[in-house]
């Protein structure tokens, strides 16, 4: 009525008996998806650097999260050790999920493509869990505030952002390990071969800079399809005898030496026997 109306008079007399227009008090709650890329704790100096956390977390950090989660076993999945690295992150630093994900080295399409495609998922994922992750990563966030020399990752996933293991030493580690069987194989032996190198180079890279070996160049190069290789693909099941190896005797050598060859890089490339991984 007041917009056909073009008497000035009747328009003023009109709004100055409409009650005022509201105006919040109070912040305006963020919409549920925005609430679940938030950090799940209190954001705080936890008297660790967002630099020590790796993206890929190791076993025993896993065993530090059940004492302080109740006794209650926390799910291993590859989707909540990404989640629990970035909160960890963002605990201690106050990063949204995406700011978070990307100082991890985690790509931008692992969390923002399409829900069933998605690597990296938000809180909302676990709500429905027993676990509580908040005092599980509280707890450690204080374990990793105490370690006496903690390894700057990003500083490892940069030096080796670029690394890839060289044909000459790969043939010195496989010179002191028994030949492995490949009658089982489906493929040609000179393939076999290559992606024996190829996931000894990716090993090598993930202990170094605590990343999954998926993240490793050799495997970003190969592009997207060939970075997640299908568990019972010849390339899956190395993987997978890699990390393990129990009940395969060459694949535990082969780890092993492997391990020694990155603790070899770490302590030469910093000059201090700083180097810890465990999984």
């Amino acid at each position: 009525m007041i917009r056909t109306r073009e008497v000035p008079a009747f328009t003023k007399e009109v709004r100055a008996s409409l009650p005022p227009p509201f105006v919040p008090t109070a912040r305006v709650g963020k919409p549920n998806w925005q609430r679940a890329r938030q950090p799940i704790a209190a954001v705080r100096d936890r008297g660790y650097l967002p630099e020590h956390v790796p993206q890929w977390l190791p076993d025993d950090w896993f065993t530090v999260m059940v004492k302080h989660s109740g006794g209650t076993a926390l799910a291993r999945s590859a989707v909540f050790r990404r989640f629990a690295a970035v909160q960890l992150v963002q605990i201690a630093t106050g990063m949204q999920m995406d700011g978070a994900a990307e100082f991890l080295g985690i790509p931008e399409e692992w969390h923002l493509s399409d829900v069933h495609k998605r690597k990296l998922h938000p809180l909302h994922r676990y709500q429905h869990r027993p676990e509580d992750p908040v005092p599980a990563l509280e707890g450690l966030g204080q374990h990793i505030s105490q370690l006496r020399t903690p390894i700057d990752y990003r500083a490892r996933r940069r030096r080796f952002a670029d690394w890839a293991l060289d044909p000459a030493a790969w043939g010195a580690i496989q010179a002191g390990l028994p030949r492995p069987h490949r009658n089982r194989w489906t493929i040609p032996e000179h393939e076999v071969e290559g992606l024996l190198q190829e996931c000894a180079s990716e090993f090598i890279w993930s202990q170094l800079t605590g990343s999954e070996m998926s993240l490793a160049p050799t495997s970003r190069n190969l592009g997207p399809d060939a970075s997640e290789p299908a568990k019972a693909s010849p390339k899956g099941l190395i993987r997978h005898r890699l990390v393990w190896p129990r009940g395969f005797p060459y694949y535990l050598e082969l780890r092993s030496a492997l391990t020694n060859h990155a603790h070899t890089l770490a302590t030469s490339s910093e000059g201090v026997g700083e180097y810890r991984r465990d999984g």
